[in-house]
């Protein structure tokens, strides 16, 4: 059974009280808006409006359908190509053939060998794979695929649980589906992206939902530490989260998420550095600060965004 709690508002609705029923669920709340205000009366415009409603979603579901088809074909025709779709293909393919040969990825640049600015879980998800499947291209790009769906999933799962409907949640998340080619047409490649991308969210949505819980701090904290080593730049997913959990209610979380990330992901950071002699960081760290940075977008223009979008949501 559930409680429900009743809240009348009667102060700026000329109609009339509002009434506000919320029914408390294990799960989650669900609320229930009803007064004068909201009743759907014969005979008025909102039959009309309702019918409107139901004509958009219907051209927005028929857009997602015609956008999700394009993407399944893209996907039966790419997924099997026998050569490098980007050239980084070819390049982690390599990376993996190095693990299951037994020979390191991070050490000095040679002729025959140099490593990718990534860090390794990606390559060797596919070499431990592989044992069973064989390496390969599809191989893959299956893992990639299948990672970005898992990210878009949790998307769905995100929208539907925060309060949108199917619909509204469907169509949000074939938005990057439908994006796929302006985006450069890299969901499926042989890269870490995807990986990452799905680690991240996974971690981001355990992390929230379940922030009021020890075991979602320990959780959060590996799939964080996964990601990181899969795509380093997973560290401010790290400090965002830390920040979330500083409030007064959570602190006791934050020590164990802090915690769990220290203890798992000092040590590996160590190990991979030390057993490569220092070339581990080299790669994955140093050599990327020859990269351009924009600074005044990243310390004044989003900052500044994103402020713009908290007050516009407080308004």
């Amino acid at each position: 059974m559930r409680d429900k709690i009743k809240t009348h508002l009667a102060a700026d609705w000329p109609k009339g009280p509002l009434t506000v029923e919320v029914g408390l669920w294990r799960k989650g709340q669900r609320a229930k808006v009803r007064g004068p205000h909201f009743r759907r009366r014969r005979g008025t415009g909102s039959d009309h409006d309702g019918l409107s409603v139901k004509l958009l979603r219907a051209l927005a579901l028929l857009l997602a359908a015609w956008f999700v088809t394009c993407f399944a074909w893209l996907m039966a025709k790419r997924i099997g190509y026998p050569y490098d779709l980007e050239w980084m293909e070819g390049g982690q393919l390599a990376h993996s053939l190095r693990i299951l040969n037994h020979q390191p990825i991070y050490g000095p640049p040679s002729v025959d060998f140099i490593p990718y600015l990534y860090t390794p879980f990606y390559p060797i998800l596919l070499a431990a794979i592989s044992k069973i499947t064989g390496l390969g291209y599809v191989l893959g790009r299956i893992v990639s695929l299948l990672s970005f769906l898992t990210a878009t999933i949790m998307g769905y799962v995100f929208a539907r649980r925060e309060g949108g409907d199917r619909a509204t949640a469907a169509c949000a998340m074939v938005i990057p589906v439908a994006a796929y080619v302006p985006t450069g047409q890299w969901y499926e490649l042989a890269r870490p992206d995807s990986l990452y991308l799905a680690l991240v969210a996974v971690a981001v949505m355990v992390g929230w939902w379940k922030r009021h819980s020890h075991i979602g701090g320990v959780v959060t904290a590996l799939l964080l530490v996964t990601a990181f080593f899969t795509k380093q730049t997973a560290s401010p997913f790290m400090i965002a989260l830390g920040i979330a959990f500083s409030g007064r209610q959570l602190a006791y979380r934050e020590i164990t998420f802090a915690v769990t990330l220290a203890l798992t992901g000092l040590p590996l950071l160590y190990w991979a550095n030390h057993s490569s002699q220092g070339w581990f960081w080299t790669y994955v760290f140093q050599l990327h600060q020859s990269h351009e940075f924009y600074r005044a977008r990243a310390w004044l223009g989003t900052p500044l965004w994103l402020w713009h979008c908290w007050a516009r949501r407080r308004s």
